[in-house]
């Protein structure tokens, strides 16, 4: 298909967004200007000086995003590969933190350092997944958890330093608000000199889809094409993040939406690729401000996320090459039950908690008032994530399966979130019923996206991933028009027992001593369920029933311990791997374990989290993010799940 009606069609629905997101009193201002008569010198200056450069900011990041992303699908031959989803929006966030945390006065160019974390990010990325050749799927994981582990770092160094990194705040939504010119004058050499670069790659880019030996045979220096066009669409994230934040999805979703509609071939692709994601981030932009109902504005990320999430759903539900069909995923440990190396958990947490109380200079009574009230919370809520977890993974057959992978801790969160915003009188035991129905509603989302390809447990994670992104922007929403602090926001999306009373204690608690009897006697069912369906049946077993009644129970538990400490992750992927490790290959016995460690892992990652930058504190799930990520990527380059 011919390439103009898409360009005359770019170019329209740019100058539509422009013309939509400008003010009111936009046209009068420049009719008068063109005009040369005079104006209220406070309308020039608003328009010269706040409108326009957050203008030019939005078509500046929208055509880095575009084209960056375009050009990663083409060097990884990956139709959803992107800067956001391959580490490098994440990496060059950490390095800006860091940065001003450990380095304020580094004679650094910010530019410059947001572009050695983003490279650094996709390099790691791509060598956990295996090289530029490995699966979609498989690469996308690898760089959707480089990401969680760098946000997590850069929220906790951000946290550490909050004067130094104040002004990270609106920044990390994703916002093209601007203070002047200078910003966008700086980088824009730089990012028209990359765009200029990939638009001379195009015939080259063009030969590596008709794939590597092909490419080589005609002469084409690959290894150097894959480079160049890598590092030039390194250096467009980069500039995107330093003018407006971390935001995601334009990247993956324009190429694709040019690709669905007909245009072949990269001399098109690229330049429309940057004319369409610049109209989307100014439309989006827009959108955000026709959201903002509070004094605090929408940022244009989060607008991007619930507009392009959902679109993002389907495509990955639509595209059937991601990953070849599923094989049966069932417990590979050996051995006997070993319970030294819970014991030595059991013993390590003692001994810390011990430290801490021996250290600590409140009161006695009232230690044994907050901070004992916060482990025995943190032991429950871990113990229930683990026991959803050890369900999701027996049930699912998917060693990638956990309460957070599959779109549950963060489908529980935000319902959680939302009825406390709304019904603030609504209780624990309101907000475990919402949590319970977010849960349940994330995970029907991500099974149903994923039962054409065999429910294989790539896609799975990844539709997971997607909904969870989803939940998160929702989150954030409902955070800025209720005003809430950021550091309240940050705590709650992250995952936090800051302030956990005996009244939270007690409810996990009552969960606990339901929910786990109950998995325990049911837990015998996962055994025949990793039989294969006709085995079970054959047995006796009503396979669908017990399905629906373990999945019932995994989300009660996960929707449980997120009503009371938010949505913390990780806890439900790793505590059942450790379990298996430990010898435990029954369903029961995985279990048990799994609550075992679950406790033990979050009450671990609680007292580091008070005690590593004390008094300053780092809210528990960013603690377990930090341990989790780097275990996901590791469980996903051992485990070769089908990508």
């Amino acid at each position: 298909m011919k390439a103009w009606p898409f360009a005359l069609g770019g170019v329209g629905f740019l100058a539509l967004a422009l013309l939509g997101h400008a003010p009111a009193d936009s046209l009068l201002v420049l009719k008068a200007l063109i005009k040369g008569e005079d104006l209220a010198p406070m309308a020039g200056v608003v328009l010269l000086f706040h409108h326009g450069p957050r203008l030019a900011a939005g078509v500046l990041v929208g055509a880095c995003l575009g084209m960056a992303g375009t050009a990663l699908q083409a060097v990884m031959r990956n139709p959803l590969a992107a800067p956001d989803l391959l580490g490098a929006t994440a990496g060059a966030h950490l390095a800006l933190a860091l940065a001003l945390l450990l380095f304020p006065a580094l004679p650094i160019p910010i530019f410059g350092i947001a572009i050695l974390g983003a490279g650094g990010a996709v390099l790691l990325t791509i060598a956990v997944a295996g090289g530029l050749t490995a699966p979609p799927l498989r690469l996308l994981l690898a760089g959707v958890a480089v990401s969680l582990a760098a946000g997590a770092a850069a929220i906790a160094a951000m946290l550490a330093g909050e004067e130094r990194t104040a002004g990270l705040a609106l920044w990390i939504t994703g916002s093209l608000v601007q203070v002047g010119w200078d910003a966008g004058l700086t980088l824009a050499p730089w990012i028209g000199a990359a765009l200029l670069g990939l638009l001379l790659l195009a015939g080259p880019l063009d030969l590596l889809g008709l794939g590597r030996d092909t490419a080589q045979g005609l002469g084409l220096r690959v290894r150097r094409i894959e480079a160049a066009a890598a590092l030039l669409a390194t250096v467009l994230a980069a500039g995107a993040v330093c003018l407006a934040g971390p935001i995601g999805l334009i990247g993956t979703l324009v190429p694709n939406g040019l690709r669905l509609a007909g245009v072949r071939g990269h001399y098109a692709l690229l330049p429309l690729s940057a004319l369409w994601g610049a109209g989307l981030l100014v439309a989006a932009d827009g959108v955000a401000g026709a959201l903002s109902t509070g004094s605090l504005p929408v940022p244009a990320g989060v607008a991007v996320t619930l507009l392009g999430a959902p679109l993002l759903y389907l495509l990955v539900r639509r595209q059937p090459r991601l990953d070849r069909p599923a094989r049966s995923e069932t417990s590979t440990a050996t051995g006997r039950f070993r319970g030294e190396g819970l014991l030595l958990l059991a013993l390590l947490l003692a001994g810390g908690v011990a430290w801490h109380a021996a250290t600590s200079r409140l009161p006695r009574a009232l230690y044994l008032d907050l901070a004992a009230a916060r482990t025995v919370t943190a032991l429950a809520a871990g113990a229930l994530l683990g026991i959803s977890g050890a369900l999701l993974q027996g049930v699912i057959r998917n060693p990638l399966a956990g309460p957070e992978l599959l779109g549950v801790g963060p489908g529980a969160s935000v319902a959680a979130l939302a009825l406390l915003l709304l019904w603030p009188d609504a209780g624990l035991i309101g907000m475990q019923v919402a949590a319970f129905a977010g849960g349940f509603l994330a995970l029907l989302l991500v099974l149903a996206g994923g039962a054409k390809t065999g429910l294989s447990p790539a896609r799975l994670a990844l539709l997971g991933l997607i909904v969870g992104m989803l939940a998160g922007a929702v989150a954030r929403l409902l955070i800025l028009d209720a005003r809430l602090q950021l550091g309240q926001a940050l705590t709650w999306l992250a995952g936090s027992t800051y302030g956990r009373s005996w009244q939270e204690a007690a409810a996990l608690g009552g969960w606990l001593l339901v929910l786990l009897p109950l998995a325990v006697l049911l837990a015998a069912r996962i055994d025949l369920l990793a039989l294969g369906r006709e085995t079970a049946q054959g047995l006796g077993l009503a396979v669908g029933r017990a399905r629906a009644g373990l999945l019932i129970l995994a989300v009660a538990a996960s929707a449980a311990s997120v009503a009371c400490v938010g949505a913390i992750g990780f806890i439900g992927l790793i505590a059942p791997h450790a379990a298996r490790l430990l010898g435990a290959r029954r369903g029961r016995a995985q279990v048990i374990t799994a609550a075992l460690l679950g406790a033990l892992l979050l009450a671990i990652a609680d007292l580091a989290g008070r005690s590593l930058l004390a008094p300053r504190e780092i809210p528990a799930g960013l603690m377990t993010a930090l341990a989790g990520a780097p275990y996901f990527l590791w469980l996903l380059r051992r485990s070769g799940a089908s990508a």
